[in-house]
């Protein structure tokens, strides 16, 4: 191991230290997906039901291959401890309300995620990527909620579920700590985990970058 990584390793071992690192590491991703056209549309005062047509399409790419993928390389009792439950049934049943086809995540990434997430200390990694899209999820459809006003109760919400569902935050502050506890007792490489979440949230953010929203704008600009 060498000594960039060792000294890595040694500051995800204090309680908290690894959620820590893991918020600090993909930082700059997080900002990079908000700033995303159909994300600044989404969430805008002026949104329409059309963008967040086009969101849970979008997102519907990287996460139809993104959740199966870090499930299977996980054992079931590793997903009990952290508290992990599938959040794609929910989205391929939004996407059934509104008559929507997913978008198709490029081959590239698709194979991107199978080099790099390869077994379950990488898929912990990824794990944070989509636990924290499921905290996020609950700010965006409350956004949603306030700025569609009643065209919002004709919306499923069952991805990022509503205001009569339980709150996430209770849960997040448990996969915290039991991911942190994973990681320490099954001998889990913390720099590895950290890598998985870069390499995860990247291929999410270019699922999102290469929606209808962002190949309208990459047209307007050629024409």
């Amino acid at each position: 191991m060498s000594e960039a990584a060792i000294n890595n390793t040694a500051n995800t071992t204090a309680p908290g230290a690894l959620m820590t690192a893991l918020r600090a590491r993909t930082a700059a991703l997080h900002v990079a997906t908000e700033n995303l056209k159909l994300m600044r549309k989404l969430m805008a005062p002026e949104v329409d039901l059309g963008t967040y047509r086009d969101y849970l399409a979008a997102i519907a790419a990287p996460y139809t291959r993104v959740e199966p993928h870090l499930h299977n390389l996980c054992a079931p009792a590793t997903l009990a401890r952290l508290g992990v439950q599938p959040k794609l049934p929910a989205l391929e049943r939004d996407l059934a309300a509104l008559e929507l086809e997913p978008s198709r995540l490029p081959k590239a990434l698709n194979e991107r995620l199978k080099d790099l997430v390869r077994d379950e200390t990488d898929a912990l990694g990824g794990l944070y990527v989509l636990e924290g899209a499921t905290l996020g999820g609950r700010v965006i459809s409350q956004q949603l909620t306030r700025n569609l006003g009643s065209a919002a109760n004709t919306l499923p919400f069952g991805f990022l579920g509503s205001r009569v569902d339980p709150s996430p935050a209770s849960g997040w502050r448990h996969f915290g700590t039991a991911l942190e506890a994973e990681v320490s007792a099954g001998g889990h490489d913390p720099e590895r985990v950290l890598s998985a979440a870069v390499a995860v949230f990247e291929i999410v953010h270019q699922g999102l970058g290469n929606s209808r929203c962002a190949r309208d704008a990459r047209e307007v600009n050629i024409g």
